[in-house]
């Protein structure tokens, strides 16, 4: 009996483990490790692709087409040439069938035309309301609003041109006032900070 109730317990045993390995879900298979050959091959794909966009965009700064970048030309944001567009033929697209509105669509259209109708007569009314003074202070408040607004484009525009400027500084190293193309694609060198001076530590009184 005893022997039985071991076997049996063995058999169940065995059969819970077998379920338990079939429910594992399958490993995938690990990506190979990229090699050192196969990294080489796409630094060296991504260095050529941001030559070439770096040698388009010299063209497009070179307006004199001399072969060199003035400080004007590289001051300056190139607009890239348009591109030619290709004629596709037209497909007549079936038109989708128009559904009748149902009778709840219909009063929110009009609710909502009523409503425009009125913004529209009570904005008028407010209009009429404002005294000489009133739209001279309007008016005088939307002058500052876009001359404000004219400023801070002003600023931003002469800050981004003073960054440049630096940036062609640093490039120009013959000093010539005009880039070449390997100056141009070669990063810019940055001006070494001096360091602050150690100040000596002061001795214990004794």
């Amino acid at each position: 009996m005893l022997r039985v109730l071991l076997s049996g317990c063995l058999v169940l045993a065995i059969g819970m483990w077998a379920f338990a390995q079939q429910a594992k879900p399958e490993k995938k298979p690990a990506k190979p490790a990229a090699t050192a050959a196969e990294k080489a091959a796409a630094k060296a794909a991504a260095e050529a692709k941001r030559k070439a966009a770096v040698e388009a965009l010299f063209k497009l700064k070179d307006v004199d087409k001399d072969g060199q970048l003035s400080l004007a030309e590289f001051v300056t944001t190139p607009k890239p040439p348009p591109k030619p567009k290709e004629a596709k033929p037209k497909e007549a697209k079936p038109k989708p069938e128009k559904k009748p509105l149902t009778p709840e669509q219909i009063a929110q259209q009009k609710k909502k035309a009523e409503e425009r109708k009125k913004a529209a007569e009570e904005k008028a009314k407010q209009r009429k309301a404002m005294t000489p003074a009133e739209k001279e202070a309007q008016k005088k408040a939307a002058e500052e609003q876009k001359k404000k607004a004219a400023e801070e484009r002003a600023a931003r525009e002469a800050k981004r041109k003073a960054a440049l400027e630096a940036e062609f500084k640093a490039k120009d190293t013959d000093h010539s006032g005009k880039l070449s193309l390997a100056e141009f694609m070669a990063p810019a060198k940055k001006e070494a900070k001096p360091k602050p001076e150690k100040k000596p530590a002061a001795k214990p009184a004794k």
